[in-house]
């Protein structure tokens, strides 16, 4: 028997009415629900890897096309279906299988026909990230009318010279985040160093006027801070429990409203917390830290901004990719060839098509990189006579770049990539390992299989390709980074790199 795909749909009718529709690839009468056979084009959902800083991002997608011709699907014109949600299964005669749980987009129709677009699951990263705003009422730390509606600032890692926003005039309180998790490591006056006095045991402590601490001291609770005295340009220093990237990942999605897929940081190897060597856990995979790190990465939101920028900013920290999966799981990936989980020989290839021969936009490879990390969230160049460090609040990043002159030399035509990263530290070794990573032939193949055949390899596995062309004769270990599976052809392309 061959596979029959099922699909089933939530839905609000023409009259509001809450309904389940339910359509097939053929006969199934398993379960005693109507299946009528108009599902003639089953969706998989095809998608893509995200590198921002290394090549255009491509969306995830997907439609099916449900027959039509007599008419009788007209009315799903008039239902309800955006947002709701969408589940394709597979019937083999004995059992079902789940292969795509989703939501749709919008709804479009021709003569024949109806089609279904499928939301892309990682569309609600991209809307502005959830920030508190102030009342700008005169209440206890929500500020004056002048910043009344403005967004509350966040702390995500460990960000450097930071500027708050006063909320209390009078007891000159300031907030560099709204984040209960924030510890105020440094405060400066116009890059002149301020002395801690301590913190505050609780907010009643952070607004008891008895309380102040000394003129060119200041104290802190969580996100506040308050000075002795008012101050001229106030920049903070500032940092969550833990600035590991994979443990920022997971606050900024989790905020968002989504989920991490397991686990979400894969592939080493991975930046120690000090940035001077690169770690390998659990036989290859790095989950998610709950241990207090050094400072990594640090993101300071200050205004709206979304939060898949964000992710894209933690994925060039790392020299890595990320995705969603059709449920909208966010992981997060190191860029690298890992261990084959399967060998495509050329006897199960459809079709091959080479696009690529280096990483670099012109499709050649790199052959110098320059990480640029270390930023300051402020650069200041009216500083007081005595600020120390000076040079560095005028610089928003450091800079560390590693070349190839042997690359340089082979391809005269080959490009320099710089990066924009959240780092705090390791900096140059990132830069050396994305150099080494980079300065080879790294091959951009479609490579198109028997979706039944490797329906399971999915982004972030690493594969062999066997082929006589391209110099595959031997085998190419290629990673994955995008998947197209054509459920009416039985095909699945896969976009491969290595």
């Amino acid at each position: 028997m061959s596979l029959v795909y099922l699909l089933t749909l939530d839905a609000l009718d023409a009259a509001d009415n809450p309904v389940t529709l339910r359509y097939a690839s053929g006969d199934y009468h398993a379960d005693g629900n109507n299946w009528p056979p108009r599902l003639q084009r089953p969706a998989l959902f095809a998608g893509r890897a995200r590198i921002p800083w290394l090549r255009s991002n491509n969306t995830s997608q997907g439609d099916l096309e449900l027959a039509n011709s007599d008419g009788r699907l007209d009315e799903l014109v008039d239902y309800a279906l955006d947002g709701r949600a969408l589940l394709i299964q597979t019937w083999d005669g004995t059992a079902l299988a789940t292969v795509l749980r989703g939501t749709v987009s919008r709804v479009e129709a021709t003569r024949n026909s109806v089609r279904l677009i499928l939301r892309d699951p990682s569309a609600y990263l991209a809307e502005n990230h959830p920030q508190d705003t102030y009342a700008g009422d005169g209440t206890d730390l929500e500020g004056g009318e002048d910043i009344a509606g403005r967004a509350k600032p966040q702390v995500l890692g460990a960000v450097s010279n930071a500027t708050p926003v006063l909320v209390d005039y009078g007891l000159q309180i300031y907030q560099v985040s709204s984040l209960s998790d924030c510890t105020v490591t440094a405060a400066r006056d116009r890059g002149v160093a301020l002395t801690s006095a301590g913190t505050y045991a609780s907010e009643a402590d952070l607004l008891d006027e008895a309380l102040t601490p000394p003129a060119g001291h200041y104290r802190s609770w969580q996100g506040f801070i308050r000075l002795g005295a008012t101050a001229q340009s106030l920049t903070v220093d500032a940092q969550q429990a833990s600035p590991h990237a994979a443990d920022v990942l997971t606050a900024i999605v989790t905020a968002a409203g989504g989920q991490l897929a397991d686990p979400p940081v894969t592939t080493a190897p991975y930046i120690t917390a000090d940035g001077s060597a690169y770690e390998t856990a659990n036989d290859g995979i790095y989950y998610v830290t709950t241990a207090t790190l050094g400072a990594l990465v640090g993101i300071y939101l200050d205004d709206a901004r979304s939060t898949e920028a964000m992710i894209d900013e933690l994925a060039a920290s790392v020299g890595g990719y990320w995705r969603t999966d059709a449920s909208g799981h966010v992981a997060l990936h190191v860029l690298g060839i890992g261990t084959p989980a399967a060998v495509i020989p050329r006897h199960r290839i459809l079709g091959i098509e080479r696009t690529a021969g280096g990483a670099g936009g012109n499709g050649l490879p790199v052959h110098r990189v320059v990480v640029r990390a270390d930023r300051v969230a402020t650069t200041q160049t009216d500083l007081a006579a005595g600020a120390a460090n000076a040079a560095r609040w005028r610089t928003e990043y450091r800079e560390f770049a590693a070349a190839d002159a042997a690359t340089k030399t082979r391809h005269p035509l080959s490009s320099e990539l710089r990066i924009d990263t959240a780092l705090r530290s390791g900096g140059r070794q990132l830069a050396i390992r994305l150099r080494d990573l980079l300065k080879e032939r790294r091959d951009r193949t479609q490579v198109t299989v028997r979706l039944d055949q490797y329906g399971a390899r999915d982004i972030g596995d690493t594969v062999t390709v066997e082929h006589p062309r391209f110099g595959y004769e031997a085998g190419r270990d290629m990673l994955i980074l995008g998947r197209t599976p054509d459920a009416e052809r039985g095909a699945l392309t896969l976009d491969v790199w290595g």
